[in-house]
């Protein structure tokens, strides 16, 4: 019954979203008198460039800017929250008798090397780390390396022994 609800509420979100999005992209286009391809190119151009512009046109605009940003913000920390925990349960999984009780500096650690690691995306030339990571890092490399997992795990290990062992 959650999955369900889940995917349902992930469906009309979606679809919402899209409603928000597509109609803000018309109006624009209507009145810069162009195609929407022309309006606003997918990614960061979208999100950074043709959204806020169409906010500054709302009325109360400095609030609805506010709310957007901060919802960008709480976007990317959901992600950085999910990405941090994978890769620290991962390490004390894969090392139970020395890292068990150094979660927090594990935690830490973790925080440290990604942030050294994003660093080169502020610098002058980032938007070009950025689109290189985004090009190369994202899409289909994502789908090839799902379904590897899930071929590797229903294969090597087995299925019904996966389900056992999530039941366990």
């Amino acid at each position: 019954q959650d999955s369900i609800i889940v995917c349902v509420t992930n469906c009309g979100t979606s679809i919402f979203a899209g409603f928000a999005i597509f109609s803000i992209l018309g109006h624009m286009a209507h009145v810069y008198q162009r195609p929407v391809s022309e309006v606003a190119d997918a990614g960061f151009g979208l999100a950074f460039i043709a959204y806020p512009d169409a906010l500054s046109k709302l009325p109360i605009s400095p609030l609805w800017s506010i709310l957007f940003f901060i919802m960008l913000i709480t976007l990317g920390l959901d992600s950085q929250f999910a990405g941090i925990e994978v890769i620290t349960t991962c390490l004390q999984d894969a090392y139970p008798k020395v890292l068990k009780s150094k979660r927090g500096l594990i935690t830490i650690a973790v925080c440290i090397v990604l942030f050294l690691l994003g660093l080169p995306c502020v610098t002058g030339a980032g938007i070009y780390w950025v689109n290189l990571i985004d090009t190369f890092c994202a899409g289909w490399i994502l789908l090839v390396a799902g379904l590897l997992e899930v071929l590797g795990l229903s294969i090597l290990y087995g299925g019904n022994r996966f389900i056992k062992d999530i039941e366990m």
